[in-house]
């Protein structure tokens, strides 16, 4: 349906849709029962327990080389993963030649491929030899996808790599 309405409207299309869905959602979701209770709390004492519990989770970083890795890879990963998101993607399409109502369809075929994948990956994993094995060829495969788009000057090649490249996505690992 988008790829038809930015197809016949144009891509300014989608600020109104978006808006529309978001005001229906919000107007589908207003007259909704809840169903909590409120706890009184004061938050000073809230405050106070988030800075301890912060307090003591900095030393314990400190004091654990394998922890301070993990949370270096993990910043390196973000810091991949807002270069290689989506918005990095489509101005190098449609350089390319990519037309704007197309986005929609190669986004589409990228999350059946994404709904497919999850089924197959703890076999896959168990045939490497475990998540840590899986993991690593995972990230090698991603590398290898990134670094071709660097050479890659066709349309259908980098909407292939697109394809293959954001089911693999490092948010989502």
């Amino acid at each position: 349906i988008g790829s038809l309405l930015v197809g016949i409207y144009g891509l300014l299309i989608i600020w109104p849709a978006a808006g529309f869905a978001m005001l229906s959602s919000a107007l589908i979701e207003l007259f909704q029962p809840e169903y909590f209770h409120t706890r009184k709390s004061k938050i000073k004492n809230h405050l106070r327990e988030v800075l301890n519990h912060a307090y003591k989770s900095v030393i314990y970083l400190k004091n654990n080389i394998s922890l301070r890795l993990i949370i270096i890879a993990g910043l390196i990963t973000a810091i991949v993963v807002v270069f290689t998101s989506e918005l990095t993607w489509y101005p190098l399409l449609q350089n390319l030649g990519f037309k704007a109502e197309w986005i929609g369809y190669l986004v589409s075929a990228s999350f059946i491929i994404e709904i497919i994948l999850p089924h197959y990956i703890r076999s896959i994993a168990k045939s490497l030899g475990g998540y840590k094995k899986f993991l690593i060829v995972t990230i090698s495969i991603q590398i290898i996808l990134i670094l071709s788009v660097l050479f890659a000057k066709n349309m259908i090649l980098v909407a292939i790599l697109y394809s293959l490249f954001m089911p693999l996505g490092l948010y989502e690992i």
